[in-house]
């Protein structure tokens, strides 16, 4: 199996390490994971300026030597390498032919209500997801980004395309919930989200304007 992680990653944090490591120790108990893979989206994504890619990759090895699944873990730039953005699922869709193996998608409650916005996710994008992959979601009740888990799943409840996924388990919501870790705090300064290696690069390519 695959575990798969998506995103900004701008930059990535300890919570987005600790969402690895805890998904990979639950698929272990049915699966032999093989690759957890982080896949940072590419520099020309539409709906926020991120940071350079190179850089942002950069972040998430320095990131790996914190984790105690350091050997699987893995950055796959084929969005980075790409001539520009590409839809979340063409990118897992993409890895589960090259892999020819079972994907599992690691994402927060925040994305999954991000996936019921048909002006971000039509429903085309989604049923060619799941024709791909398995969606583990984890629940985020504090700090930046958090999303009130009753609020969302009454979202997906108004939409049967996505509500079928729940039903047949292809969405998997983990009762754990990840710390607050945000990128965006990291971006206005607080360096308590990331290593100090993260932190350190962060300060000598002065990104963020730090």
């Amino acid at each position: 199996a695959i575990l798969l992680l998506c995103g900004a990653l701008n930059p990535v944090t300890k919570g987005h390490i600790m969402m690895a490591e805890t998904a990979h120790q639950f698929l272990s108990q049915d699966y032999l994971v093989n690759k957890v893979l982080f896949l940072p989206t590419n520099d020309k994504y539409p709906y926020k300026k991120l940071e350079k890619g190179v850089h942002r990759a950069k972040m998430i090895e320095l990131a790996f030597q914190q984790s105690k699944i350091s050997k699987i873990l893995e950055v796959d730039h084929q969005d980075l390498e790409h001539s520009d953005f590409r839809p979340t699922a063409e990118s897992i869709q993409l890895i589960k032919q090259r892999y020819q193996e079972q994907v599992f998608y690691i994402s927060g409650l925040d994305q999954l209500k991000f996936m019921c916005d048909e002006t971000k996710w039509s429903r085309q994008n989604i049923t060619q997801m799941f024709s791909s992959c398995k969606l583990f979601v984890f629940q985020r009740p504090s700090g930046d980004g958090a999303v009130d888990d009753v609020e969302v799943l009454n979202t997906v409840k108004k939409h049967d395309y996505m509500q079928q996924y729940i039903d047949n388990k292809q969405v998997v919501i983990l009762q754990q919930e990840i710390c607050a870790a945000s990128s965006t705090a990291v971006r206005n300064g607080d360096a308590t989200w990331v290593w100090p290696e993260v932190w350190h690069y962060i300060q000598e390519h002065r990104l963020y304007n730090q």
